[in-house]
This record gives C-alpha cells, sequence and structure tokens, in this order.
C-alpha cells in the first residue's frame, strides 16, 4: 500500500494506491492472459513465449489455463455462476498486506479468482476469448455489490460506470452503508466531462449530450442517500503563506464488501475499463480475515490511526465516514483543522468548477 499522506514539509508525490502479490494457480491465470495479450500485440505464435513451467511448482499450475465457466461466490456462502472469467483457486498461505507504518498482515486459506476485461479481437491466438472478449471485472462487481448486505468500501480513480452507481443505488435504498473514495483533484478528462455535462444541464437544447452526462446524473442523485458518503483524501502541508492542503490522487482500484469479499486490480469504475475496451486485471478474493485486515488497514491510514479498527466491518465504514463529513463541513466554512484524511463532497459538485476553485485556493494557502 502506497499511502499517499506525505509529511507536511515533504515535496514527495502525493499519490494513494494498492498493489498485489500473486501466488499459486491465480499467478499462472495472470501470466497467461499476459502472455495471449504480448502475442496478439506482437504478432507472434502463442508457442514462442514460454510459460516456464518447470520453474514453478507443480502445484501451482493451474489444470486448464483457458477461460471458463466458473463460479463467484458472493451472499458469504451461495456460489452464483459467471458466465465468464476464470477460475483458479490459490492454495497457498501466507498473502500479505504491507503498507510503511503497519507492516506485513498476513491471511490465509484464500478463495481467489482472476476476472478480466478484455475487447472481442484483441486477443487474436485465442478464438474463443477473440469473438466475444471478456467482460467478468464488471460481473463479479454487479453480483457483489448487489449482494452486500451491510457495507461497500470503494477506493478508484473513478466512480462514472451506469451499471455500477444503478447497482450502488439500490445497495443504498437497502440500507447499506456506502463510501467511496475518489482523487481529490480528478483527471482534465473529468474536469472538462463535469463542465459539459453541467452545461447540457442548463441547456440541452443547444448541444450535443457529453458522453458521461447520465453518469454524473446518477452519481448526483446518489447524494440523497444519508448512507452514501463520496470523499477525498486531503492532507495538511505548510507553505511559506501558512497552512495549507494538499489533494492526494487516489489510484487505487479496491472494493471490499461485507468484510468478507475483496477484488484490487488495474480496472477503474468506468466504461472504458468495465465494458470490453481496456485490457485489465483483476483478483477477486472470499476470505473475511483478508477483506477485514485490509478495511483496518485502510481505515486506519485515512483516519491517521482515529478508527477503530477492532470494530466491524460496518462500523468501521461508518466511522471513517462520520470523519470526511465533519471535514467536509469544516472545509465548506474554510477551516483546515481536519481529523485524518478523508473530505466529503456531495457527489453533485465533485469536478465542477467551483470545487476546483476552493481545492485550488486552499491547496495555496489558507
Amino acid at each position: 500500500i502506497n499511502e499517499g499522506h506525505a509529511s507536511e514539509t515533504s515535496t514527495s508525490p502525493t499519490v494513494h494506491d494498492t498493489y498485489l502479490a500473486v501466488e499459486g494457480p491465480c499467478a499462472m491465470d495472470i501470466l497467461d492472459l499476459c502472455r495471449k495479450r504480448w502475442v496478439s500485440a506482437a504478432s507472434v505464435q502463442a508457442s514462442d513465449i514460454s510459460l516456464h513451467r518447470a520453474a514453478v511448482p507443480s502445484e501451482a499450475v493451474a489444470e486448464d489455463l483457458t477461460p471458463r465457466t466458473s463460479e463467484l461466490v458472493t451472499q458469504h456462502q451461495e456460489p452464483l455462476t459467471l458466465s465468464s472469467g476464470r477460475c483458479s483457486r490459490s492454495r497457498y498461505p501466507g498473502n500479505q498486506i504491507t503498507s510503511s507504518t503497519t507492516g506485513s498482515l498476513e491471511a490465509t486459506g484464500l478463495v481467489a479468482q482472476v476476472v478480466s476485461t478484455v475487447m472481442p479481437g484483441v486477443i487474436s491466438c485465442d478464438q474463443k476469448l477473440s469473438n466475444r472478449g471478456e467482460a467478468s471485472v464488471l460481473e463479479a462487481y454487479l453480483k457483489a455489490i448487489d449482494a452486500a448486505e451491510r457495507s461497500i468500501f470503494i477506493e478508484n480513480q473513478h466512480l462514472f460506470h451506469d451499471q455500477i452507481l444503478d447497482s450502488l443505488r439500490r445497495a443504498c435504498e437497502r440500507g447499506v452503508e456506502v463510501l467511496c473514495l475518489v482523487p481529490g483533484s480528478p483527471m482534465a478528462a473529468v474536469v472538462q466531462e463535469k463542465a459539459q455535462s453541467d452545461k447540457y444541464s442548463a441547456n440541452p437544447s443547444h448541444m450535443q449530450r457529453p458522453r458521461y452526462h447520465e453518469e454524473l446524473t446518477q452519481l448526483a442523485d446518489m447524494g440523497k442517500f444519508p448512507n452514501f458518503n463520496l470523499a477525498v483524501l486531503l492532507a495538511p502541508r505548510a507553505t511559506a503563506e501558512g497552512p495549507a492542503l494538499r489533494s492526494i490522487y487516489i489510484h487505487s482500484k479496491v472494493a471490499i464488501i461485507d468484510g468478507v469479499w475483496v477484488t484490487a486490480g488495474s480496472t477503474n469504475i468506468v466504461d472504458l475499463s468495465l465494458d470490453r475496451d481496456h485490457t485489465e486485471v483483476n483478483v477477486v478474493c472470499w476470505s473475511e480475515a483478508l477483506a477485514m485486515q485490509l478495511l483496518a488497514t485502510l481505515c486506519n491510514i485515512h483516519s491517521g490511526g482515529l478508527v477503530d479498527t477492532a470494530e466491524g466491518d460496518v462500523r468501521m465504514v461508518q466511522a471513517l465516514s462520520h470523519l470526511a463529513r465533519a471535514n467536509g463541513h469544516l472545509w465548506e466554512n474554510g477551516v483546515l483543522d481536519f481529523k485524518g484524511y478523508p473530505v466529503s463532497v456531495p457527489p453533485g459538485a465533485y469536478a465542477s468548477h467551483d470545487y476546483l476553485l476552493q481545492l485550488r485556493k486552499q491547496n495555496q494557502s489558507s
């Protein structure tokens, strides 16, 4: 875990990210997808790139490396069938979570699955995959969110996918506690899209409907739910003019649901990453030990140690949300005396001109 919470005088980049080390059959699945992607891009035969199986313990090699129908375990125990995706269940214990402040945390007995996004025609050396592509990351997200009963914690560079937002809306209607962390300073393309969407909303007859107008409208509408919280991470920094804030860029792509289901990988919550466009890979794990340790670690990091990580998943998500809302109220009133780093942002205001103006002003000095 790259925390991104630099000290007040640090000049290091403030990017928060999460990485995975994968062992066992899942690693072979990822290698197989990468191999097929590489050979297709290079227009060479798949047989020309060896998997070097001799260097891999025999028990770690998946029996079948081809995509196939498999099971996604959600709702804690009951399996749900995926129409696509890979299924390799790692038999290796000792998967670790590491951060510069918490050291190593271990989870054993993991059940994991590799899921991916592949555009049709990209993997030319695999005819079936080339014909249909794959969108099992999206399928995994939707089934897990729809099965959520207590809490949803998301860190992602984007939150602009209509089906995901619709599933989150249904989760909120069921009373699920939802916290989504996104970059404090969004990409220029997001800012531009928000500006165009606001302009279109004001006068729809005079311009073409922006690409992400529906998603931005859905996100704004989520603000009506008291159990939905959109937050950014802002850290204090010292300047010659006085205290100021630094925006922490969230590049992490993590979701933790009900403290038992976790996914991480390369996939952003946006159509380019989920709808058979980019090539993306995530790993989904069903492990209360891993999910709770990761949730506790992230809540501890983002709160500056103010969240009681001995509590259950709902209490931890609620506690971090409470900090974010309190900090958001201070921020709206120009006060920078935050507790921890999360700051709630009205979903309809995120990436807007007024939001960015306030952020830019307080990034310079208070």
